[in-house]
């Protein structure tokens, strides 16, 4: 995978987690900064094992439990998984 593919993989990333705050929150997507804990979107532990689940299913590999609650942002989420999607490639 090239850099600009890993940034661009990144970006989708950060776009489907974004929308499934939205979703989750009835927020507007505008409203979700990236950099910002979950837990101030109000998404607990029940969220974020139903969000970890519907990722798993979009993004192709088993995503820990504790990646949503460990990397708290939707930023430090997506760069993480995506690292991970890139070394898979390597």
């Amino acid at each position: 995978m090239t850099t600009s593919a890993s940034e661009q993989r990144l970006t989708e990333i950060r776009d489907w987690l974004i929308a499934a705050v939205a979703e989750r929150t009835r927020l507007h997507r505008a409203e979700i900064q990236i950099d910002e804990p979950l837990y101030r979107y109000g998404i607990d532990s029940l969220e974020r094992v139903n969000i970890t689940y519907q990722l798993e299913r979009w993004i192709g590999f088993e995503v820990d439990e504790s990646t949503l609650a460990d990397l708290e942002s939707i930023d430090d989420v997506a760069t993480h998984l995506a690292s991970i999607e890139f070394a898979s490639k390597r």
